[in-house]
């Protein structure tokens, strides 16, 4: 997992990587929870690839995402 902030875009984003997702289109939009030591958050990922690994981007501006992230033990992404 990568933790960012895109200066382009005005917004801070996490990249997620896993070998399983094998089915992850480039391009493609993807609805997911990301649960946070049970406080759920939602969004729209974009699946990437980065050195032949399926990815999924996620932009977010929500500063208690963020808090939550840095506060937290614990972490699942899935898709809805």
């Amino acid at each position: 997992m990568r933790i960012g902030f895109d200066r382009n875009e005005g917004m801070e984003y996490i990249t997620a990587f896993n070998h399983a997702w094998g089915d992850i289109e480039a391009g493609a939009q993807y609805d997911i929870e990301f649960d946070l030591d049970g406080d759920v958050f939602t969004g729209v990922a974009t699946g990437i690839y980065l050195n032949d690994v399926p990815d999924a981007d996620i932009y977010f501006d929500n500063p208690d995402f963020l808090f939550a992230i840095a506060e937290k033990y614990t972490h699942a992404l899935q898709r809805e």
